[in-house]
């Protein structure tokens, strides 16, 4: 199983963003990226659609059959799931359709202690 932990993090409007990708209980990957100028909505869907890109790669790379991404974004979830309403963006866009090429993906909530990725987008706002 392919765990991949994401995360958005967002100060004085500058955003960063992290990932950590987890195979059979082994850290494998972990990145960190300043993302530009926006909130922390956006930040989160920036690192959504990140992992994503990831997930997908590692399907073709791979062809892992189980890919559950976690987060602790209970606003990108249920905007994700169609739970709350959603400003429909570039961002947000890129992520439906990234989505939909994976169609036994898992997006599931964890709580923010539990978030690998946290460190890494804090260490976002600091490139």
């Amino acid at each position: 199983m392919t765990e991949i932990f994401f995360d958005g993090s967002c100060s004085s409007g500058m955003m960063g963003i992290g990932l950590v990708v987890v195979q059979d209980g082994v850290e494998e990957r972990n990145e960190s990226f300043f993302a530009g100028i926006g909130d922390s909505n956006l930040a989160e869907w920036m690192a959504f659609a990140n992992a994503l890109k990831a997930a997908r790669n590692i399907r073709r790379e791979s062809r892992t059959e189980q890919i559950v991404l976690k987060t602790d974004s209970k606003n990108v979830i249920n905007q994700f799931k169609g739970r709350s309403r959603v400003v429909i963006g570039d961002v947000v866009r890129r992520s439906i359709i990234l989505a939909s090429q994976l169609p036994d993906l898992r997006v599931t909530w964890i709580r923010s202690e539990k978030n690998l990725a946290d460190q890494y987008a804090k260490a976002g706002l600091r490139n």
